[in-house]
């Protein structure tokens, strides 16, 4: 087999808060990488601590530093990219994660398949809870914890009521909301997991997979909202059920306690569809991403004389810093970092930008259904 010459290009992880992760190399060493990766504390860790560390496992020319270095291929969460100066001269895929585009970046990597919105864009999967203690199989066909890994704001409100719990405990199940992140991991008690968050659709269109994911790997059924990258995943009835409110939760929960072998199922389904999520299958889909995709992309850029190289990304870079003013951020696009719709007024200056901004948006859908 002919090996790949792309493996021999560096690839630069740019994590501008480096200074946390100084002893990285002796913590995995010691304790293992997935108990590492459980002090990952948000999503620029997750994203970017997460993906050097499991390519470098397999032996990828990565470097993980903590500035944008000129001329190379650098991965960095939207963040960094918005905030770091000189960025348009490295060639930069953007991790978009929870945030808006960047639109300073030269391709975009995405957690959810609903928001491939423009050329350049891809969506790769979120990578699951690192060290996982799957549902202990003693607990057979009991169905009596319903969990939630998160804050309990990130929980839709009407399951977060005292009414909710009392009827919950009238059919034999409990809620148990994890908050504290030392605990994302423990599914060890958990007979079922409720994924369901409140949200305009643009708001819940950019969620990642990330708790389906988990709850499969756990052995637990999923009752999951209306977030388009569940769905997206969805082969047949039994790989989670959909649920919009307490209502429809309670009846779901009803109808499989009454129903001999009905939870089993279920269950069984779930730890099938796990063994389909494992680290190695997100691992490969990113390396296939670098080699077809990013690779060649640096490769046409460095072909480029340098003149044309840096004035063409310096054009580039105006043009983008354009979109991002037009586009604002989550707060100008009328909903919170919750979801939560916002009483923005609507300002002459907001109007014109949101126009700009349609017009513009429209011609990148073209621009991607003509190269797809």
């Amino acid at each position: 087999m002919t090996e790949n010459p792309w493996r021999e290009q560096l690839v630069y992880f740019v994590h501008r808060g480096l200074s946390d992760w100084q002893d990285l190399d002796q913590q995995i060493e010691r304790h293992g990488l997935d108990q590492v990766l459980l002090g990952c504390r948000n999503g620029r860790d997750a994203w970017v601590i997460s993906t050097y560390t499991r390519l470098r496992s397999r032996d990828y020319p990565v470097k993980l530093i903590d500035h944008f270095v000129p001329g190379a291929l650098c991965i960095a969460h939207r963040d960094d990219i918005a905030s770091a100066p000189g960025v348009w001269r490295s060639f930069n895929v953007a991790i978009r994660a929870d945030r808006e585009r960047t639109f300073i970046s030269d391709l975009e990597v995405v957690q959810s398949p609903a928001v491939v919105d423009a050329p350049g864009v891809y969506y790769l999967p979120h990578w699951p809870q690192p060290a996982l203690i799957p549902r202990d199989p003693e607990r057979g066909d009991r169905f009596e914890r319903l969990g939630f890994f998160g804050p309990r704001k990130n929980l839709a409100a009407c399951f977060r009521t005292p009414e909710f719990a009392e009827q919950l405990q009238a059919l034999g199940v409990e809620l148990v909301i994890q908050e504290e992140r030392e605990q994302w991991h423990d599914y060890s008690d958990i007979d079922a997991v409720i994924a369901v968050r409140d949200g305009l659709p643009y708001f819940l269109a950019g969620k990642p997979p990330a708790k389906l994911f988990n709850a499969w790997r756990a052995g637990c059924l999923a009752f999951v909202g209306s977030e388009p990258a569940f769905h997206h995943y969805r082969q047949s009835e039994d790989d989670f059920i959909h649920v919009i409110n307490a209502e429809e939760l309670l009846d779901r929960i009803r109808v499989i306690k009454e129903t001999p072998g009905l939870y089993d199922r279920l269950r069984l389904r779930a730890e099938q569809l796990g063994a389909t999520v494992d680290v190695q299958h997100i691992e490969d889909t990113w390396i296939a991403f670098l080699e077809s995709t990013a690779l060649s992309g640096y490769n046409d850029w460095c072909a480029r004389s340098l003149w044309h190289r840096y004035i063409r990304s310096l054009l580039s870079h105006g043009y983008r810093l354009f979109r991002r003013f037009l586009r604002g951020n989550l707060y100008t696009r009328g909903y919170d970092v919750e979801g939560n719709p916002l009483g923005n007024r609507r300002t002459f200056k907001r109007r014109l930008a949101l126009i700009a901004d349609g017009f513009l948006s429209a011609w990148d859908r073209r621009q991607r259904a003509r190269n797809p």
